[in-house]
């Protein structure tokens, strides 16, 4: 079983995990090389989100603000300094949108809660 069959997201990581490695001078990655970074990828942004969700909290919010990913980012250790200039590279990959997909229909709750009270009856 494939990772990018039961998660669409990661399929789109690997996207942009291979992005950068273009931007580093990789021109070929080999696939468990790629699996592995993207691994490591999904990890700490996962890690990133759980302690700024814990910051947030913290502070008796309920939505993380920019200095919750900050503080997150400051106790995983990651140097903050050069944000700014990674941010605002000029030779970055621009990796396009994924496209949205299209939600089934649900069925009317109308129509449900109709046949069930029938039913009853």
């Amino acid at each position: 079983t494939e990772p990018e069959v039961s998660d669409p997201f990661r399929t789109h990581l690997k996207v942009a995990v291979s992005g950068l490695l273009t931007e580093l001078g990789f021109s070929t990655a080999d696939a468990t090389a790629l699996e592995t970074l993207t691994e490591l990828t999904q990890s700490f942004i996962g890690e990133l989100g759980r302690s700024a969700r814990s910051f947030c909290e913290l502070a008796c919010r309920v939505e993380p603000v920019s200095a919750d990913i900050l503080l997150a980012l400051v106790e995983m250790g990651v140097p903050v300094s050069g944000l700014h200039s990674f941010a605002t590279r000029s030779q970055r990959v621009t990796i396009p949108a994924p496209s949205q997909l299209t939600t089934p229909k649900q069925t009317s709750i109308l129509h449900t809660g109709l046949l069930f009270v029938l039913l009853i009856f």
